[in-house]
């Protein structure tokens, strides 16, 4: 089947501007971190999410749930939205449902193992949402501490 092109973003022009960079069967996928990985010699980081660093709590819970998400799928499509920081390229990834193409971004926020960050996206602000007041994944914690202030105190 095809998957369209999301478009529920107040950044409609960068959205539309997606372009499909892979779609097939990704067998050599190497899963770095909650939020990045390392497919065809290049590093991937899912747009508008930021989950835990590996040192830190549910850091290796949202790593294990991306490797989870990409293994043994039958295909996978990559959507590239811009170079990023460090070269990486900053994409969308879906993966096959039940009914329809599965967001990995979204299905890390829904488990609550990630923030929603500059993504622009209604789904995944709302996904993110939902997962904090339902204390899942790393919401059951008092205060957990988000990865960009982690990054901070641990330089």
């Amino acid at each position: 089947g095809r998957t369209p092109v999301p478009t529920t973003s107040y950044r409609q022009k960068e959205v539309r501007e997606m372009r499909i960079i892979f779609d097939g069967r990704a067998d050599m996928i190497s899963v770095l971190d909650g939020d990045t990985i390392r497919f065809l010699n290049r590093k991937f980081r899912l747009v508008g999410v930021d989950t835990p660093e590996k040192d830190q709590p549910f850091g290796l819970e949202a790593k294990n749930y991306l490797a989870a998400l990409l293994g043994n799928v039958s295909w996978t499509r990559i959507y590239y939205y811009r170079t990023g920081y460090y070269g990486r390229f900053v994409v969308r990834i879906y993966i096959p449902g039940r009914t329809r193409p599965r967001d990995c971004g979204l299905e890390l926020l829904r488990a609550g193992l990630a923030w929603e960050r500059f993504s622009g996206l209604r789904s995944y602000r709302r996904a993110f949402m939902f997962a904090r007041k339902c204390r899942r994944g790393l919401f059951r914690e008092e205060n957990p501490v988000p990865p960009w202030e982690w990054r901070k105190q641990h330089k």
